[in-house]
């Protein structure tokens, strides 16, 4: 919780506190400052033309805590984030909670871009702030979030765009898989058009995918033009293929033959995919441990992050079709293993149809 020092520091809150109570100024559950007093204090710095960074923070699927481990779980991780941050921005800025699981904070320092990455970068290393497992009495859940930030008078001369901006980097943020961090860029973001980042269609994307199956002749054709769509769609960076039959590995995107898995070295792969039939990893480090010989193929491509599912029917497997991505720390959500599951199956089926076609 702020106390009367810290805020004090500040002409705006000074003269706020001489009428006021410091209560009245602070969320009560995070102690820190309430969001109309922090959308005021950027206004006042802005007239005051005081030069400064302000940012959006967001919890990934924090409703995913509330409603799996209940609302008092909730309060408790929302009140960490808070404390951490707030002990994160030290004298170098201030935060105040925007609503929810959303906060606003400021940051005083220079707003040159490799400062502010090397800034943001703390924020999720060495679990001080967020990538850390929260405990409480009963769980321990795992907390990421995704910012967006812009800078004043830098990229905005005004509180409502430089909004707006902070807005449209942080929905890039979660467009490019959420868990990190994304730093207005004029010549990036300033044409980019949030009314087209909505939530995935599970069941547009399905129907478009049976219909790519049903009009093409080819397996292949079938696998790259699913390939093209899902990846525009579900923006990550490839989609690997891994033929059972021939132990091939390749690049769908690119129609290319990356390299071979070895049965004997890639063992824990195997049975990971015969038992769970899903492999997710965020570590290089855990896909060289599993599977040595894929490790080298996705390090040599910096691929970092893969969500693999096994293409298989009945008894018999085909293979596995995966999403790789160069983020280490991409976050495959439900969907993308959804509409994955979905695309193995009709390949598993194609298959299946060719086979006893040619019996």
């Amino acid at each position: 919780m702020y106390s009367i020092e810290e805020l004090e520091k500040y002409d705006y809150f000074k003269e706020l506190l001489k009428i006021n109570k410091i209560e009245y100024l602070l969320d009560s559950l995070t102690g820190l400052v309430q969001r109309q007093y922090i959308i005021d204090f950027i206004a006042e710095l802005i007239k005051d033309k005081k030069e400064f960074t302000m940012a959006i923070l967001d919890l990934d699927f924090f409703k995913q805590i509330n409603d799996n481990y209940g609302h008092d779980v909730g309060d408790i991780v929302i009140k960490s984030v808070a404390e951490s941050l707030k002990t994160y921005l030290g004298d170098l800025g201030i935060a105040g909670r925007y609503g929810g699981d959303e906060f606003i904070f400021l940051y005083f320092g220079s707003s040159d871009y490799a400062n502010l990455h090397e800034f943001y970068n703390g924020l999720y290393h060495g679990s001080i702030v967020l990538r850390r497992i929260i405990k409480t009495s009963t769980v321990s859940p795992f907390i990421t979030g995704t910012i967006g930030s812009a800078s004043f008078p830098k990229d905005a001369d005004n509180y409502t765009d430089l909004f707006k901006m902070s807005d449209k980097t942080l929905y890039r943020g979660k467009q490019k898989g959420r868990n990190c961090f994304i730093i207005y860029v004029k010549e990036k973001h300033q044409n980019l058009d949030v009314s087209n980042i909505r939530p995935i269609d599970l069941f547009e994307l399905s129907i478009t995918l049976k219909n790519i199956f049903d009009s093409k002749e080819s397996l292949k054709t079938k696998i790259m033009q699913s390939s093209e769509f899902l990846i525009k769609n579900l923006r990550v960076t490839k989609m690997l293929f891994i033929d059972s039959k021939t132990d091939r590995i390749f690049d769908v995107t690119g129609d290319k033959l990356l390299g071979f898995l070895n049965k004997e070295t890639d063992k824990k792969l195997l049975k990971i995919l015969d038992k769970d039939q899903i492999f997710i990893t965020g570590v290089n480090n855990d896909i060289t441990r599993v599977a040595p010989s894929l490790g080298d193929i996705t390090a040599k491509n910096s691929l970092k992050s893969l969500l693999m599912i096994r293409i298989d029917i009945f008894d018999t497997s085909y293979g596995a079709i995966m999403f790789a991505e160069t983020r280490e720390h991409r976050i495959w959500e439900s969907q993308h293993k959804a509409i994955l599951v979905s695309l193995a199956r009709l390949i598993a089926e194609t298959y299946y149809i060719e086979e006893n076609k040619k019996g």
